[in-house]
């Protein structure tokens, strides 16, 4: 099954960064002496950045905005993106493939396009693409059917000829409901949450070596 337009997620889905967001909220937590479960980020990556500062606020006595938090684990992080964070299995070979076929690639995502935009360069993918996009440019979030649907207006296509790829439920069923055709893709941070991942998905995969036909 192919599609006319293919919107991709950044963080988790094309790239491996999850394993740095990690260390960048532990790190962020760290520095305010904070003693937090094993399990953090199963709790805090369904949340979002302004959720998971009330989150700290309310258990850990923190008084931190979500804009606070957001900026910092990101300036943490920035080196990586630059440097280190490869793309995910088979990525680079999928990605090739359906630009060859003259498909339409985009990136929808909630991380700044200062992170994108240098990883991508690096990883020589950069002009694959026709649209970068951060959930400011919608302001929506990516739970909101709505940003979906404007997605699919902004490239004059019908929303059930695009393929959304991610490895979050939240952003997964919000594109389904929206009528996007949703690809659920396994990241490692995230493995607590893949039977909602897979309910929320058209198809599942494990990387993008098996995700060829799409």
């Amino acid at each position: 099954m192919q599609h006319l337009a293919y919107i991709f997620d950044f963080d988790g889905t094309l790239v491996d960064s999850m394993p740095y967001v990690a260390m960048g909220v532990k790190r962020f937590l760290d520095n305010r002496g904070v003693k937090y479960p094993k399990n953090i980020m199963e709790i805090v990556t369904p949340l979002g950045y302004p959720a998971s500062a009330a989150y700290y606020n309310e258990h850990f006595g923190l008084s931190v905005t979500g804009e606070e938090y957001f900026d910092e684990v990101q300036n943490l992080i920035f080196p990586y993106y630059q440097n280190e964070i490869p793309l995910k299995k088979g990525a680079y070979e999928y990605l090739k493939t359906l630009k060859a076929r003259g498909a339409s690639l985009s990136v929808l995502t909630a991380s700044p396009l200062r992170l994108v935009k240098p990883c991508f360069e690096r990883l020589g993918i950069l002009d694959w693409f026709d649209q970068l996009w951060c959930c400011d440019d919608f302001g929506r979030i990516k739970s909101d059917p709505e940003i979906y649907l404007e997605a699919a207006k902004r490239l004059s296509v019908e929303p059930t000829d695009i393929a959304f790829f991610d490895d979050s439920f939240h952003s997964l069923a919000a594109a389904k409901k929206a009528g996007l055709y949703t690809v659920g893709i396994y990241d490692e941070v995230a493995k607590a949450f893949v039977n909602d991942v897979k309910a929320s998905s058209n198809v599942y995969h494990e990387n993008f070596l098996s995700a060829k036909d799409i």
